[in-house]
């Protein structure tokens, strides 16, 4: 797959001749800088399919990977307090486990690195992290390139999905 740009904001994608805004290009970013503790394997009595468990400190800043529609929640099991976020053209992002109610609300638009949170270990957690996942039509999509103990950074660019 090419990538080349050929204006501002454009680029060209050799896949099916796809045309995408400068969004494509700049990808998803993590959302929190920490150590990858869980990957698509099983850990901690789930499948993480497609997603990563990044350990931080508690209280530690969580941005938003990408732009777009944020919606906090809470759930007593599984993710605790959350936020899930809607990207357009199917794709959405999750970012559980935060340690108090997000700092965003339901349908507020926001842009990538916008902070939407904390670093908690609510849920069905061992200690404090964030379980970050990236979704088209429901189907989780398996980051490229992490694996456990690599260390990530926060805004720097963790994978490039068509259409966003």
């Amino acid at each position: 797959m090419g990538i080349r740009k050929i204006g501002v904001g454009l680029v060209v994608v050799g896949l099916a001749g796809l045309v995408a805004t400068t969004a494509f290009a700049e990808g998803f970013t993590w959302p929190v800088s920490g150590t990858i503790t869980a990957t698509h394997v099983y850990a901690g009595g789930a499948y993480h399919s497609g997603s990563a468990d990044i350990g931080a400190p508690y209280w530690r800043g969580i941005g938003a990977s990408h732009r777009g529609w944020t919606y906090a929640r809470w759930e007593s099991g599984g993710c605790g307090y959350y936020v899930s976020m809607s990207h357009g053209n199917g794709y959405t992002s999750l970012y559980c486990h935060m340690v108090r109610w997000p700092s965003t609300w339901n349908g507020r638009y926001v842009y990538r690195n916008t902070h939407i949170g904390y670093v908690g270990s609510t849920g069905h957690s061992t200690g404090p992290h964030v379980h970050f996942a990236i979704r088209r039509w429901g189907v989780r999509y398996r980051i490229p390139n992490i694996w456990r103990g690599k260390w990530v950074n926060r805004g720097y660019i963790c994978a490039y999905y068509a259409g966003v």
